[in-house]
């Protein structure tokens, strides 16, 4: 019971979490359009805005592709079951676009410390792409109850496996800053080295605090929303 339960509070988390990427897929691709055209106006170079096209195509053809798979491309939205396919399809589509273009960032940023180091500025305008989105996804999640473990052997399971995760990305974070600086300065010296420990632990230690809290405020609001339901139930 317990079981059939928890599958479908997974399930209705799982069709509202996908209402509200469907959503940022639209925000995500007005965003990068309005980037890629502001670049272009500006007679910025082509690798400067390459990745808005590769992003953009992407989300178009994800989209194209799977609901013509799907057969919902040109069916009408208002059935609840095509209602919730389509929101699965640009649910996904904006998952793997927002991935790109955080990735991307990262690739262009060492790309241009190296090569044009004057267009480095520029690596901040994919900020304006997906942390709009990002904060919307996890203010809301916490907000709504849907940022939560789920059971007391999954939290300790959680917890564990966040906490490898937390440390393997910690360290790769330091490094890359050390070479970061190494970069900058143009020398190789041993302070930059010792940074990398440090700098792991600065981003790391906060990091693992502030998921552990939202978590746990998550949880809070979910409480509530199981609350109120059954409140509403009795009466």
């Amino acid at each position: 019971m317990f079981k059939r339960k928890q599958k479908v509070v997974d399930e209705r988390i799982e069709k509202e979490s996908n209402k509200l990427s469907a959503k940022m897929y639209a925000l995500m691709l007005i965003l990068t359009n309005a980037c890629l055209i502001y670049k272009i106006v500006k007679g910025l170079p082509f690798y400067l805005y390459a990745l808005e096209i590769i992003v953009e195509l992407t989300m178009i053809l994800y989209f194209l592709v799977k609901e013509s798979k799907s057969g919902i491309l040109f069916m009408n939205k208002k059935d609840e079951a095509i209602q919730t396919l389509h929101e699965g399809v640009l649910a996904k589509a904006f998952n793997i676009a927002f991935n790109i273009v955080v990735d991307g960032e990262f690739l262009l940023m060492f790309g241009l410390l190296i090569w044009a180091r004057e267009y480095f500025f520029w690596c901040l305008s994919y900020l304006v792409i997906w942390v709009p989105a990002a904060l919307i996804i996890t203010v809301l999640s916490i907000k709504r109850g849907w940022f939560v473990w789920g059971s007391k052997k999954k939290e300790q399971e959680g917890t564990k496996a966040f906490g490898k995760r937390v440390i393997v990305g910690s360290l790769l974070y330091g490094c890359i800053m050390g070479v970061f600086f190494m970069i900058i300065t143009g020398e190789f010296a041993v302070k930059y080295l010792v940074m990398m420990p440090v700098m792991a632990a600065m981003w790391g230690i906060p990091f693992y605090i502030i998921m552990l809290l939202m978590v746990k405020w998550g949880e809070k609001q979910a409480d509530k929303k199981v609350e109120e339901v059954e409140h509403g139930c009795e009466e």
